[in-house]
């Protein structure tokens, strides 16, 4: 009796290591989804990079928060919305296409199109005036 519970403990511990050994697929889908959030987020100590490459201690906590974010079920919308309650619209690395942030969107087409009227004109205007063939008057037969 003794000789088969050992046994058997022996095979539930074994079991149990191997099963901890296996990469757990949720936090890998949970890694990756936090890290593809964080690319939607801009570090706020120095605004210039994203969270997701950033090396900051601030862009490391935001990682983590937002793989618990992700464990509590929260979805992206909402784990964006909480950033932006706390800093502010300035975190989204993409600004959003409404109001005043529509022209960060539709400013520098417009600023092509302008520049390029702008430049085609002022070539246009400024170009050579072609070359008209002369006529010739003199008789080259006579001497």
């Amino acid at each position: 009796m003794l000789v088969r519970q050992l046994v058997l403990s022996s095979f539930i511990l074994f079991f149990q290591s191997a099963a901890a050994d296996l990469p757990d697929s949720t936090q890998n889908i949970s890694n990756e989804e936090a890290r593809k959030i964080a690319g939607l987020l801009i570090a706020p100590c120095c605004w210039s990079m994203t969270a997701d490459a950033h090396s900051s201690e601030i862009a490391y906590d935001m990682r983590a928060q937002i793989r618990d974010a992700l464990a509590q079920g929260k979805s992206e919308e909402e784990i964006l919305q909480a950033y932006v309650a706390q800093y502010g619209e300035r975190i989204l690395a993409k600004p959003t296409k409404q109001g005043f942030n529509l022209l960060a969107w539709i400013l520098p087409f417009a600023a092509l199109l302008i520049g390029g009227l702008i430049l085609w004109r002022f070539l246009h205007r400024h170009a050579p005036p072609p070359l008209t063939p002369v006529a010739m008057t003199a008789d080259l037969n006579n001497p």
